[in-house]
């Protein structure tokens, strides 16, 4: 099955062009041309591109600062930029424009083979960082993972008003015993995936789930509106997905659920050095699970501040 990648040509003249599309034509490969240095950067803000081949005849210094630019402005994760040019013999030139950002250079006249292969060196790491930020992002929030990849760090955050949501499963511990391990780990799936559903449209953000508890967060990493209010939409729809679950089985254990939600100042960063996670700290949390821990079942308990 072929995977299909937006290769960005910049500014390059019609002969360079008509060889180009003569090489990389098919094989999921899409040639978004561009005229000018300014038209290619608002095509990188609008479009993902996965690799940009930016003729170059000198590398002079508007260029190099060109190249500094794809990454600042491109909404890729990652562009791999390769430098078109007919002068690659000059090698501090070649020196300066890779420590701008080219990964590789192409030289003119082609070598099909050669240029194929290099593209689809490049297409396949592309691919593969496409798949680890899809990973990563289901790890952390949005907000972490851009300043991971632009500083290396996240600062840890004290946040004023944080909402936490807290759910578990009455008699967990019950049912843990008497059903069969797949078919509880079953039973959990299904349930936590509808809670990330839920969770997703109403833009809060799953924390973790630790045994039968889940856990998430509202306000804390990013600026939508009334998260309180999103986060108690959100419960009252777990709560009667688990109801509706309850009425509808048959002949099994149904559970029903505690939710607990508490709204306070807390403070989010990452631990850990080798199996790394964003995580939150602070009396809010504890309230929350206190709260859930002391709601009655199937219903939702909202404490004072």
């Amino acid at each position: 099955m072929e995977r299909f990648i937006n290769i960005l040509i910049i500014d390059c003249s019609s002969k360079y062009i008509n060889g180009l599309r003569a090489i990389l034509s098919g094989s999921g490969n899409n040639l978004v041309l561009s005229n000018s240095f300014e038209q290619a950067i608002e095509i990188l803000e609008n479009r993902y591109i996965g690799i940009a081949l930016i003729c170059m005849e000198d590398i002079e210094n508007e260029q190099l600062e060109f190249l500094k630019k794809i990454s600042e402005k491109s909404i890729s994760s990652t562009t791999y930029k390769i430098v078109i040019s007919k002068n690659t013999s000059n090698v501090s030139k070649l020196v300066k424009g890779i420590k701008e950002g080219a990964m590789d250079y192409i030289s003119y006249p082609f070598n099909p083979n050669l240029v194929k292969a290099k593209i689809e060196i490049f297409k396949s790491l592309y691919f593969k960082d496409v798949r680890i930020n899809q990973l990563l992002r289901n790890i952390y929030p949005d907000k972490v993972l851009d300043e991971l990849n632009t500083y290396g760090k996240f600062s840890p955050k004290r946040i004023e008003n944080g909402t936490v949501l807290f759910t578990d499963f009455v008699n967990f511990s019950k049912s843990s015993k008497i059903l069969r391990p797949l078919k509880l780990l079953k039973n959990l799936e299904k349930y936590f995936k509808k809670f990330d559903e839920i969770v997703g449209r109403y833009k809060l953000e799953k924390i973790k789930t630790i045994g039968d508890a889940y856990m998430a967060l509202a306000g804390v990493n990013e600026t939508n509106e009334k998260p309180e209010v999103r986060a108690c939409l959100a419960a009252l729809e777990m709560r009667d997905f688990v109801i509706q679950e309850y009425n509808n089985r048959q002949n099994e254990m149904p559970w029903q659920i505690r939710i607990g939600i508490h709204i306070g100042p807390l403070v989010a960063g990452i631990i850990g050095e080798k199996n790394i996670r964003f995580d939150v700290w602070g009396d809010t949390v504890n309230i929350a699970a206190r709260t859930e821990n002391n709601t009655l079942p199937n219903t939702v308990s909202v404490s004072h501040k």
